[in-house]
């Protein structure tokens, strides 16, 4: 524990943010003496006035006025914010970063673009799981599918399944979430589409641990759908839902970022595709080989809890603050 004061500021959204704002918050309570959890439409200067923290920390910070920053910064009090939807949406994120004294990104390829708008201290800090949500269990026959996606229906996302949609067709899988109807082959996929359902972090568990393979596939930086990266800066950075997959036990196959292999052994904690053709490959072998799939989950499932919870990512954020 570390003999710190830390005023965190939620996100103020609903889905996908509140389970990462909790998940962080208990980070804290894990590494902090003293933590005191505000909505960003609080008066969260005065707050910081009364409380006097070490440290304040906004995550995502789009609803926190500009005005409160610079109170707190007249007071001489550290602010800090923590980036979650880099680069997707640098057109609103290029407006607020530089009024915070440090700035953490999960997106690495966004560093060196927050510090071209004059940002001074720029750092790189992935998203995490939550432990006490993502782990192991049994579940019951209804999560119980051979082959799951979870996400929205993003344009590279829809190209992807479109063109692996007759294969899926046969097989016993579930897509969940938003904007699927925009396949091509929705009636060919309809019933095994769960369409505009955004699960809760304990349901989107069950089903990760119900799951013989997991797919994972992360967004592209130019999306046709919504377009606020205009200076396409390139995503090369994990989702959340690597680690929390991982955390599950689960075994995934996932699409190739960059930033991968700094986290993860391909073929030996996590498998990997890169076309429609060799994802359909990588299924049909896994769902042949049931004891490699398991080890490699448990393999990943070790890797998260020792690596990548939400204590570990906050404890990296006071490790630079105040090293």
């Amino acid at each position: 524990m570390r003999d710190l004061k830390i005023l965190f500021v939620k996100s103020g959204y609903d889905v996908p943010y509140w389970p990462l704002d909790r998940g962080i918050a208990e980070g804290f309570k894990g590494v902090v003496k003293q933590l005191y959890v505000a909505a960003p439409n609080e008066n969260i200067a005065e707050i910081g006035q009364k409380m006097e923290p070490d440290l304040v920390v906004v995550f995502n910070g789009y609803k926190l006025p500009l005005s409160e920053v610079q109170s707190l910064n007249k007071t001489g009090i550290k602010t800090a914010i923590w980036m979650t939807d880099d680069p997707y949406h640098t057109d609103i994120t290029k407006l607020i970063a530089c009024y915070y004294d440090f700035v953490f990104t999960q997106e690495i390829n966004c560093i060196s673009y927050y510090r071209s708008l004059g940002c001074r201290n720029v750092f790189h800090l992935p998203l995490a799981a939550d432990p006490s949500v993502f782990e192991p269990k049994s579940v019951d026959a209804r999560y119980r599918k051979d082959i799951l996606f979870v996400g929205s229906a993003f344009s590279n996302r829809v190209s992807f399944f479109d063109a692996v949609a007759e294969y899926l067709s046969s097989k016993n899988v579930l897509i969940s979430g938003l904007w699927w109807d925009r396949l091509s082959n929705y009636p060919l996929l309809k019933q095994k589409i769960n369409l505009n359902h955004w699960m809760s972090p304990e349901e989107t568990a069950n089903y990760y641990n119900g799951a013989k393979i997991v797919i994972n596939m992360h967004r592209s930086h130019d999306d046709q759908f919504q377009k606020l990266n205009s200076n396409n800066i390139q995503a090369l950075s994990l989702n959340p839902r690597t680690f929390e997959i991982s955390a599950c036990g689960a075994f995934q196959l996932t699409d190739i970022r960059e930033d991968l292999a700094k986290f993860y052994t391909p073929g030996y904690d996590i498998a990997t595709y890169k076309t429609p053709n060799e994802m359909i490959e990588k299924i049909e072998y896994y769902l042949k080989y049931e004891e490699e799939r398991k080890i490699m989950g448990e393999r990943a499932q070790n890797l998260i809890q020792k690596q990548h919870s939400f204590l570990h990512r906050v404890s990296e954020l006071l490790d630079v603050v105040f090293r």
